[in-house]
């Protein structure tokens, strides 16, 4: 007798037929076969049409991509994500592609259902990003991907990615194109602020350039008749770029709210410069013209070198120097400067206008350091303050001296009209019709000085004079004054003298001096009175 277990088994292994079922009685099979089926999933897929290449309205290069994507799965896709865009040299996405653009995904519905939009931006200029590797210039495919969010059920795959039908090229150039004028570039710096520059008259073409998350601006082909201009992303940035180097003439450098912090050359002439901040700079101008004028912000550890170009004007809000290297204007000639704040550079004019090196100078805190040799006169100095590391050799005349607060530091000029301290004079040593020479300091005729007759109209000190000298005509042979070796030129002299305050270790000194000065607010003869020299011993 067969055993029930046996049979039983015989006929579920041996019973399967087309159903997966089970029948009672004496049918063909317990059971019906398993029908064929797939998992449920959810796919996109992603293809781009024809790209195009532009310019917007300020004319920067742009780049359209018409994107599809369909739901090529067969449930919906949920959990969002985004569509990213990247540039590659070649047509393979990999890790060294840049990405430029991110933009959720569209909406698509269940399967066999699609969302399209199309990318409209500008072509990216990433030359030192803060962020991520730089981009350099060259030819570049378009790369599209789907980057679904960590929640998405979407399976990924290769039709996530799809490649622009043409490549699109980053340049760093700008101005005359391609036969366009006028193309502007916009750049993101290192810190993350937006620059654009642009040739808005007269040919040139600019070009940037990049060492070390460095930028400098090249600019070539330009005419008296270029300006260039620098403009910030936004008013709350302060772009900074690392240098500018301009060959030929050009009419203006208009770069208000953007700092240099490098070197400046301009090969030939300029007109005009306006600009932020300049720090740690060489700004050269080596070509011939009648004049140019120049505003900055803030001015640090810089030199501005113009040796044949004079210039009209020179406005900062302060200037600073913080370095072992003195810093120094550099022309032949500058008609007026104007500092908000404290200056503390040295100037060199080896030429004049008029019969002035220097027509007016105005300091609206102190003339903090700097060494100071010019070629001719000064019409007009007003400062708060002369420091005692100042000093100056003007071989001419001052013809107004106004000074806030304190007065000190060494001056050699070649007279003084009128002068009117309104602080105190401490350690100064004024030698008027001395010419102390290019390093401006004391030597004596030894060391090359020279001592002439000067003279001094009026001079008001409203505070006290202390450990100083004011001089007219008196001469050394060394670095030491009132020693065995001075001399007085004949013909010095010093027609008006008041010291509010009084004096304490201080001379006035020249052969010719006023019967009567003002000290103290009292009138005192000046003959027989040891703070007035008029005569030494031979």
């Amino acid at each position: 007798m067969q055993n029930p277990l046996t049979a039983l088994a015989r006929r579920l292994t041996t019973g399967f037929g087309d159903g997966f079922g089970v029948t009672l009685g004496n049918g063909p099979a317990p059971f019906e076969a398993l029908e064929g089926r797939c998992m449920m999933s959810a796919d996109l897929a992603i293809s781009v049409g024809k790209m195009t290449t532009g310019m917007d309205k300020s004319g920067v290069p742009t780049v359209k991509v018409p994107v599809i994507v369909r739901n090529v799965g067969d449930t919906p896709v949920l959990g969002g994500g985004n569509v990213e865009f990247y540039l590659s040299t070649d047509r393979n996405f990999d890790s060294d592609d840049f990405l430029f653009n991110t933009t959720k995904l569209p909406r698509v519905g269940g399967p066999g259902t699609s969302g399209s939009f199309t990318l409209n931006t500008k072509i990216p200029a990433e030359l030192a990003p803060r962020v991520g590797r730089p981009l350099p210039a060259g030819e570049y495919y378009v790369i599209a991907r789907i980057a679904p969010a960590a929640n998405s059920p979407e399976v990924g795959g290769d039709n996530n990615i799809a490649v622009g039908n043409k490549k699109v090229s980053v340049t760093y150039t700008f101005g005359e194109v391609n036969g366009k004028k006028g193309v502007p570039l916009t750049i993101t710096l290192p810190d993350g602020d937006k620059l654009t520059l642009k040739i808005d008259r007269g040919p040139g073409t600019g070009r940037v350039v990049a060492v070390d998350n460095r930028i400098v601006v090249i600019i070539d082909g330009v005419t008296t008749e270029t300006t260039l201009r620098m403009d910030p992303g936004s008013r709350k940035q302060t772009p900074t770029i690392n240098g500018l180097t301009i060959n030929g003439n050009i009419k203006k450098i208009a770069a208000a709210g953007v700092n240099i912090d490098g070197d400046v050359t301009i090969t030939g002439s300029v007109s005009s410069v306006l600009m932020e901040n300049l720090s740690n700079s060489n700004f050269v101008v080596s070509g011939f013209a009648k004049s140019w004028d120049a505003s900055f912000g803030k001015v640090k550890d810089s030199n501005i070198t113009s040796n044949f170009i004079p210039i009209s004007g020179l406005k900062a809000k302060r200037w600073q120097d913080t370095d072992a290297t003195a810093d120094r204007i550099t022309a032949p000639w500058i008609d007026s400067i104007t500092i908000t704040e404290n200056f503390a550079a040295g100037l060199s004019l080896s030429g004049q206008n008029k019969g002035f090196s220097l027509r007016s100078i105005t300091v609206g805190k102190d003339i903090s350091n700097g060494a100071w040799n010019l070629a001719a006169s000064v019409e007009v100095l007003t400062a708060n303050k002369l420091s005692s590391a100042w000093r100056a050799n003007i071989r001419g005349t001052i013809n107004v001296l106004n000074i806030n607060g304190n007065a000190s530091g060494t001056l050699a000029v070649g007279g003084i009209r009128r002068a009117t301290i309104k602080g105190d004079v401490v350690n100064a040593t004024y030698l008027i019709g001395a010419n102390l020479g290019a390093n401006v300091q004391l030597d004596g005729t030894n060391g090359g000085d020279q001592f002439n007759a000067g003279g001094v109209g009026v001079l008001v000190i409203r505070g006290k004079m202390r450990d100083s000298i004011i001089a007219a005509g008196l001469g050394t042979l060394d670095a030491q004054l009132l020693n065995d070796d001075d001399r007085l030129v004949p013909g010095g002299f010093m027609n008006s003298i008041e010291v509010y305050k009084g004096m304490t270790n201080s001379f006035f000194i020249a052969e010719t001096l006023p019967t009567k000065a003002k000290i103290s607010f009292r009138n005192v003869t000046t003959d027989n009175d040891a703070r007035f020299i008029d005569s030494l011993p031979r």
